[in-house]
């Protein structure tokens, strides 16, 4: 079942992956309440999450605008959502919860009717996200016929793992009043 995501220990349970493998993450417990919060301001995003029955298995959360740091510029930043968050515990991989919440969300971006686009940024490489982002509808954007990336850092919690991931943007057009070409860079 798929429902809005309002406890924060269920929340905690699954960002936590990415403290695990291949990504080591170092989340402090502020840093995981502040998201969180966020998250709960409907104003500002929201997350759902997958259950069976009272046992939490992934979450997609997003956020509405562009997130400035990214160096994407679209034509009205009040139209645009953003995927900030996709997660499904190892247990349930493979199983197509990713899938599931990934189409809830965006029917729910569909039945709004205000999206002009749906973002998300993911690892250049090796991410189960691109993969089901691809197959509902998305493109890799790119800026000079390449590939448009941004380093991001982590804290590790493993000090032998880079502390610099290369993160891609995928987009989906929502409406045909739209253009790829419309979407600008920094």
């Amino acid at each position: 079942m798929i429902k809005k995501l309002t406890i924060y220990e269920d929340f905690k349970k699954v960002i936590t992956t990415f403290q695990q493998p291949p990504f080591y993450e170092k989340l402090t417990e502020k840093d995981m309440m502040e998201e969180f919060k966020l998250y709960l301001d409907d104003k500002i995003g929201g997350c759902f999450a997958y259950y069976d029955v009272d046992d939490i298995l992934g979450i997609n959360c997003f956020t509405y605008g562009t997130d400035e740091s990214h160096g994407i510029i679209f034509p009205n930043n009040d139209n645009i959502a953003y995927i900030s968050g996709m997660a499904t515990l190892e247990k349930a991989r493979g199983m197509g919860i990713g899938t599931q919440l990934f189409e809830y969300v965006m029917n729910y971006f569909k039945e709004k009717e205000i999206y002009d686009y749906v973002y998300l940024r993911t690892n250049l490489h090796g991410s189960m996200s691109s993969g089901i982002a691809k197959k509902h509808g998305f493109i890799t954007l790119q800026k000079n016929n390449q590939i448009h990336t941004q380093a991001v850092q982590f804290e590790r919690i493993d000090p032998t793992v880079n502390d610099t991931d290369l993160r891609k943007f995928m987009v989906k057009k929502m409406n045909d009043n739209v253009s790829y070409s419309d979407i600008k860079f920094k």
